[in-house]
């Protein structure tokens, strides 16, 4: 189908995420909780998850990965936080490199030096992950071509062409970054703070495989994510431990990310209203609340001639001569 609605790709772009693999009264409750909070009609503090969600999305923005930002957060089974992580390379005696590498006061030479080493100014500025796969289907390519195997006239790029969008696309082992729940997990080692059995990970992405295996082997029982991701083989290479069913109890579970969206988090639950009134607590009552996400219609540019306009017309009119009687303005 060439034409269609890839809510796959939109979705993730929602003010508000309902799983709707809940009790119909659960998802009574979850929508009137989500009308109490955009109208502002009600005071509602975050959820565990949309704290932990919040939290992964922030360390996300950390990221200088060129191919995408992704955050991760481990809360312990009493909902505290226990770390965070990022995608991002790792640097010499533990932890990701960051924008403070690059500059670093040197004993040595005395002076600020540059030791930032992200894919982005590392050695020739690539990707190293897609630079190497291409890498892998062009020899591939080029090998079927001098084979003598393929009718004649078919040429390197015939056979490259030929090979596009096959599972050699899908290839994450060739990364400089570590993936945010690694990091998260690793995090956690570093400073010997916690322990992770029973443990909940969010992430603003759906686990790699290989991340997958790192979350089950760290003792982490429950995955929550928002944005899924097709190359990820973690319940086809480890559905023994991996499963997307709710209801199962002997499997890590993972499972999609229901609540307000990492991006409106403090727009929501920062007051944009007095919470009381003469000491006693107070709300606009619903039926005349206005919501949060108001968006205008008319574009700004409209708006724009419309002020002016306006304005042009209070000048005449104010003007001697333009229009005023008794102090009284002229009508239109």
């Amino acid at each position: 189908m060439t034409f269609g609605q890839k809510t796959r790709k939109i979705f993730v772009e929602a003010d508000f995420f309902i799983c709707n693999d809940k009790k119909m009264d659960e998802l009574r409750q979850g929508i009137q909780r989500y009308l109490e909070l955009i109208f502002d009609s009600e005071i509602h503090t975050p959820t565990i998850a949309e704290m932990a969600m919040y939290t992964a999305d922030a360390s996300a923005s950390n990221s200088a990965c060129m191919s995408r930002q992704v955050g991760a957060a481990i809360i312990s089974k009493t909902g505290e936080l226990i770390s965070v992580g990022r995608n991002d390379v790792p640097k010499f005696r533990g932890g990701l490199y960051t924008e403070d590498d690059r500059s670093v006061w040197s004993e040595q030479s005395k002076s600020l030096e540059d030791r930032d080493n992200r894919c982005f100014k590392w050695k020739s500025r690539i990707c190293h992950n897609e630079t190497r796969r291409n890498g892998i289907l062009d020899k591939i390519a080029m090998q079927i071509a001098a084979s003598g195997h393929v009718k004649i006239g078919v040429k390197a790029a015939d056979v490259r062409k030929a090979l596009a969008n096959t599972d050699i696309e899908q290839l994450t082992e060739f990364s400089r970054s570590i993936h945010a729940e690694m990091e998260a997990i690793l995090a956690v080692a570093r400073e010997g703070r916690h322990s992770l059995i029973g443990a909940t990970l969010y992430t603003t992405t759906y686990p790699c495989h290989n991340c997958a295996r790192h979350i089950v082997a760290a003792g982490i029982t429950n995955v929550v994510y928002v944005e899924p991701y097709k190359k990820s083989l973690a319940t086809s290479l480890h559905g023994d431990v991996v499963s997307e069913d709710l209801n199962d109890s002997t499997h890590v579970i993972f499972r999609q990310y229901g609540g307000i969206a990492p991006r409106h988090y403090l727009r929501i639950f920062q007051p944009v209203s007095s919470r009381k009134e003469a000491g006693k607590y107070f709300r606009t009552p619903p039926k005349d609340a206005v919501p949060i996400f108001r968006i205008p219609l008319d574009g700004p540019v409209d708006y724009e001639f419309k002020v002016i306009a306006d304005l042009a017309d209070k000048e005449q009119t104010e003007s001697p001569g333009g229009g005023d009687v008794g102090g009284e303005k002229g009508g239109h």
